[in-house]
Order: C-alpha cells, then structure tokens, then sequence
C-alpha cells in the first residue's frame, strides 16, 4: 500500500506551490511583451513597469492559478441559483488554468478540447483547430532535418503571436460562454 508520508507531501507542495512555467509567447504573457515592445522608444518607463510586472507574475502565479480555481469551486457551492454541472466545471477550470498561465505547453490546450467538445461542439472544434494550426506551425518551425526527420525544441518565434493569442482568446470566449450559459431554470429539488 503507497504511503504520503511527510517527503511526498512535501515534494507535492514544493511543485504545487513553487510551480513556475516557462514564458512564453502566450496569454498574458503575449500581452506583456506586445505593451513592452509598444511602449519600448516612447515611454521606457512604462516598458520596465510592465516587463518588471509580467516577470513577477511568472514567478508567482501559481498561487494565482490555484485560488482562480478554488474560487471557482467554491462560487459554484455557495452561489446554488446557478449549478454547473461537472464538464462544465472541469472544462472552466481548464480554460481558467490555461488564460491565467504565463507559460504554454501544447499538453495543455489538449486536455481541454475533449471536455470543450462534451459542452459544445462548435466551441471544442475551434479550440481544436486554432490550437492545431497553432502548435502545427511551432512544430514545424522545430524541424532540423526532413530525412531522418529531427527537432530542435526552443521558444517558439515571435511570428506566432496571432495564432497563439488567437487559441487563447478562443478559451476567453469559450470561458465566457460556459459562464452565461449556467442553468438557471433548474429546480431546487435537483441541486447538488
């Protein structure tokens, strides 16, 4: 039988608590480097100030990514005019996950495109596409070598900014619709 003696729950929280991603071109992330870029020649002040906030931000944003979550949760529980039920909880805290993060990473944006597709079918398939186009470009701007086929992986070019800030507004979206499309009309016999 496992055991989480104290060296697990320590290791859990240390990679819960201490994640930090990989900036990149994503997301808020995206956002932060096109008003640094900006705001470069004509306000340098400005610049430093966002470059300085998106840096602390990437530092610090898993406790952001857990508390969006657990709010989530527990909106859901006190808030019992508005039931949710569980894909659409799962696919919002995935979507919620994937907006906040400063980092990307392609296994991400697929765990979200089953659940997206169980809510609504038009939605799951632009995700699907956009994130397809998307990570189909990185992936090919990875290869090296046709013949034998070989990657080098690093960041991914500037030049995909608008597929990748195209994904993730799509997740904004996608978010917004879970969010109105609540079922308010659900009896109170039927609440859990």
């Amino acid at each position: 039988m496992l055991q989480f003696d104290a060296v697990e729950r320590a290791a859990f929280f240390r990679n819960v608590f201490g994640y930090v991603s990989y900036p990149e071109s994503w997301g808020i992330e995206l956002i932060a480097r096109a008003l640094v870029a900006a705001f470069q020649q004509s306000a340098p002040a400005v610049a430093a100030a966002v470059a300085n906030a998106a840096a602390f931000y990437g530092q610090h944003a898993a406790p952001v990514l857990l508390g969006a979550t657990a709010a989530l949760a527990a909106w859901r529980v006190v808030d019992r005019r508005a039931p949710m039920d569980a894909y659409s909880m799962a696919a919002l805290s995935m979507c919620l996950f994937l907006i906040l993060t400063p980092g990307f990473g392609v296994q991400y944006v697929g765990v979200v495109v089953p659940l997206l597709l169980a809510l609504r079918i038009r939605d799951g398939f632009a995700v699907a596409s956009m994130a397809g186009v998307f990570i189909g470009l990185i992936y090919l701007s990875f290869v090296t070598s046709w013949s034998p086929i070989s990657t080098r992986h690093f960041s991914f070019p500037p030049a995909f900014g608008a597929p990748s800030f195209a994904t993730w507004w799509l997740l904004v979206a996608c978010s917004v619709r879970i969010l109105r499309t609540r079922r308010w009309d659900v009896p109170a016999s039927s609440r859990a």
